[in-house]
Parts: C-alpha cells; structure tokens; sequence
C-alpha cells in the first residue's frame, strides 16, 4: 500500500485468506478466489478466470472506489511514516534498529 495500487488478491494458502478478506473490508482491492473449500476440501473455483476478469476490469476503470481508498491508505501510511507530529515513525523505527544493533536494552 506504501505507492497506493489497489490489490486483486489470490489466497492459496491459511492466512492468505484472512488477508484478502482484510483488503476488501479496506476498500483497497477485490478477493478472487483460485480454490474454494466445499466440505473441508480445496476445490478450484471454475469461475476464477470469469472472476479475476471481472475484478481487473473494475481496476482498471476511471475515479474506482479502490483506488481513492489505496490512495488514501497510501497518504496516512506516508503522513504516519514521514511525520506531521514531533516523532514520526520512521524515527521511532531507526532508534529501535539501532539499539538492537548496538545490544541495548
């Protein structure tokens, strides 16, 4: 999310699954399932290719809601990373780096 490209997701494994449904509770992209479980077994979901079709085309259309949410997403990550405040998180990070190298507590 860090350049703002609303993602097409493809969960194949566990946790990939929960991610997806994450970004589209975001807004941030569309979840398109390869395989389905059908009574606890992977199935492959026979529309995928109707399905991934669809949600390129939704994409790739002009002023989509996914986009304006990534570019959102994109603005705080970089208002939080770069700092508005005193202690931007960048700064925060590179201090807990750097104590980590040198082995302080």
């Amino acid at each position: 999310m860090y350049a703002g490209v609303p993602l097409i997701c493809i969960p194949y494994a566990i946790e990939q699954f929960y991610n997806s449904s994450l970004v589209e509770h975001l807004g941030i992209g569309k979840y398109v399932a390869l395989i389905k479980f059908v009574e606890e077994e992977k199935v492959e979901n026979p529309k995928f290719i109707f399905d991934f079709e669809n949600a390129f085309r939704e994409m790739m259309k002009e002023n989509n809601v996914y986009q304006k949410a990534a570019n959102e997403l994109r603005k705080n990550i970089h208002k939080d990373y770069e700092g508005e405040d005193k202690y931007p998180i960048k700064h925060h990070f590179l201090e807990m780096i750097s104590k980590e190298i040198d082995g302080d507590e």
